[in-house]
């Protein structure tokens, strides 16, 4: 059976944010620092799920044909659709924001790389975990501590980051 979408959703009401005033300006930058930071884990080749599978090499056959249309490199990138196709949505009576893939195509080729459903394709395609299944796995520790961040600049007062997204993934790259 296929899929509409594959997404995440992140309940921020567990992580404070109930104390928050500007919810949905908080829900909004942390909807754009999840889809910042999946998209440069899987430029680096790293899963933002915590414990998650991102296999760092190609099949001698599929590096053959991707030569032929993009860098060898386990990136995601073949045509760019899919990791053009990320996106967020959030809602401020639930408190939540949901990153993922919610166009139809591009959600088929996220699930089966992230081994979400019986798709028959799945089981040619290497585990490259872009995102948490929902109720199975939890992102980062590093990812929701950043989060947390975010949400404590709001919990102090401030209306907005002011630039702290780029000094988090700044800080996330240092750490690697």
């Amino acid at each position: 059976m296929a899929v509409s979408k594959v997404t995440y959703k992140l309940n921020l009401n567990k992580l404070g944010l109930s104390e928050i005033s500007n919810k949905a300006e908080a829900l909004k930058e942390i909807g754009e620092y999840l889809k910042t930071t999946i998209l440069d884990h899987a430029g680096d080749l790293k899963t933002t799920v915590k414990g998650g599978a991102y296999k760092k090499s190609l099949s001698p056959a599929y590096k053959k044909f991707k030569d032929d249309f993009a860098s060898p490199v386990p990136n995601m990138e073949l045509s760019g659709d899919m990791l053009d196709s990320l996106d967020y949505e959030y809602n401020i009576a639930s408190g939540t924001v949901e990153v993922g893939f919610f166009d139809y195509d591009q959600a088929q080729k996220a699930d089966n790389h992230n081994k979400f459903t019986t798709n028959a394709l799945a089981t040619d395609v290497p585990a490259r975990q872009l995102i948490p299944k929902n109720g199975r796995d939890e992102l980062r520790p590093e990812i929701l501590q950043d989060i947390k961040d975010i949400l404590d600049d709001y919990r102090d007062g401030a209306s907005g980051s002011s630039g702290m997204i780029m000094d988090m993934i700044v800080s996330n790259l240092s750490r690697k």
